[in-house]
């Protein structure tokens, strides 16, 4: 049975009528920015200005001029989308806001005093993607970009043998590390170009690239630096510990290491590392360039933690129900669940839970987080959840495994363990197509310039309209 739970407020019958009445003004007079003539407003907080950056995953806004205001919320027609508190010292900074997606009209309102100013207004453009460089895609985890998928029926145009997630295409191909080989394919063809043997043997980790740099995890708890060119290795790190939790999540030019005995952080130009400080972790790691988030099992005891970068301290750390899935985050929240079936947001400042779903059956996959909602899979259902509030949008009865959703091109992507690829959309969760394959789907999907290509079996494919 499903349940959501948001967090308790009790007042006074009085006071809750007070607070009734605050809320609807202000309500009103945020909506009201976009509905009523702006003239005879305060000009104090007109001087404030911001610039907008079309990203892969969103809409990069930099806080040009501060113009006293406290805050910058970004409204589209479906609601608020993000807020970001501002001083003086933000000038000059920027935020990334993702709960937005290409033709939409961004506004940039600005509070002052509880006043509202629109600001600026700008629509989203696309942005072409060519490569899906790690998985989660970003180092996020949002499984999420602007770029395009296939919109109608697919067939198979390739078929090569492998047992991994892909990443890439990197300059025309795809890399997929298993066992003691990395393999390249042409994404075209599917013909491989080029195999490169690593020992001891990659962990079935998927690999990362980054600056021309492939990160292999290896089975001695070393990381490895590639050349994507030959193979030939640049450097390795110095052993991190026990095996390693999850793939690489790469920042800029550094790579984020997840492992029992401590979180590490390594140089992606010449893999020196150093620990964080975070022990325990049981999962892999979601990061913004202010804090990552990772899970923790403490003899037992399961949580959330984040770690700020500046300082490589813990913030926060939040209780669970259970053993967590890998975290994904927007500026909005951090979003996983649980192995007994609890799907969490937890507020990025403070890690209080601002929302609960219960499902009833172990989550499985890495949460995907698009256009306002939470695309996550328990053991027997695909779910869409409004990010902000919990409510439950749509589910899709399906047994997804613990391989994670793509989403792209306003359509959910993911394979089955019964032998299916699906394409669904976003808002209803009505299937667009869907294909059948040979054998359970044994990988993510990468989907980049209309193709996906998934693991299914021993073989990965490729599937175009």
């Amino acid at each position: 049975m499903l349940s959501r739970h948001r967090r308790n407020r009790s007042v006074s019958a009085v006071t809750g009528i007070a607070l009734l009445l605050v809320v609807t003004v202000v309500l009103v007079g945020i909506t009201g920015v976009f509905f009523f003539d702006l003239a005879g407003t305060p000009s104090a907080p007109a001087q404030a200005s911001v610039s907008f950056s079309d990203q892969q995953q969103g809409v990069l806004v930099t806080l040009d001029t501060y113009g006293d205001i406290d805050e910058l919320r970004f409204v589209t027609d479906a609601g608020t989308v993000d807020r970001w508190e501002v001083t003086a010292n933000d000038t000059g900074e920027s935020r990334l806001v993702t709960f937005v997606k290409p033709g939409e009209e961004l506004r940039v309102v600005g509070i002052n005093d509880g006043d509202s100013f629109l600001l600026q207004s700008y629509e989203v453009q696309a942005v072409s993607v060519d490569t899906w460089a790690q998985h989660g895609f970003s180092s996020t985890n949002t499984a999420h970009h602007f770029g395009d998928g296939p919109q109608d029926a697919v067939t198979e145009t390739w078929s090569a043998p492998a047992t991994g997630t892909a990443v890439g295409p990197i300059d025309g191909e795809l890399y997929v590390g298993t066992g003691e080989t990395i393999t390249v394919y042409d994404a075209a063809s599917g013909d491989v170009t080029r195999e490169f043997t690593v020992s001891p043997e990659n962990q079935s980790r998927p690999v990362a690239y980054a600056d021309g740099i492939i990160l292999d995890v290896n089975t001695d708890g070393n990381v490895y630096g590639l050349n994507a060119n030959n193979g030939s290795e640049q450097w390795n790190s110095l052993p991190i510990g026990t095996l390693i939790t999850a793939s690489p999540t790469v920042v800029d030019t550094t790579a984020l290491l997840s492992n029992p005995i401590n979180v590490n952080q390594l140089s992606i130009t010449d893999g020196t590392s150093a620990p964080v400080g975070i022990t325990d972790a049981e999962t892999g790691i979601a990061a913004s360039s202010e804090r990552m988030f990772v899970g923790i099992n403490n003899s037992g005891v399961h949580s959330m933690t984040s770690v700020e970068a500046t300082n490589a301290t813990s913030s926060w750390t939040t209780p669970l129900d259970g053993s967590p899935v890998t975290p994904a985050t927007t500026a909005g929240g951090v979003y996983t669940g649980t192995d007994n079936g609890t799907i969490y947001h937890l507020s990025t400042t403070d890690g209080k839970p601002e929302w609960t779903v219960e499902t009833g059956t172990s989550i499985e996959t890495v949460p995907a987080l698009a256009y306002q909602t939470v695309y996550i899979a328990s053991t027997d259902t695909l779910y869409a959840i409004d990010a902000h509030t919990g409510e439950i949008q749509w589910t899709k009865a399906v047994e997804v495994g613990s391989y994670s959703p793509a989403v792209v091109d306003e359509r959910i992507y993911f394979g089955s363990q019964d032998e299916t690829v699906y394409a669904v959309n976003a808002s209803t969760g009505t299937e667009d197509w869907s294909h059948s394959v040979s054998e359970p789907v044994t990988s993510s999907p990468t989907v980049v310039d209309g193709t996906v290509y998934i693991t299914v079996g021993d073989e990965i494919i490729a599937l175009e309209e």
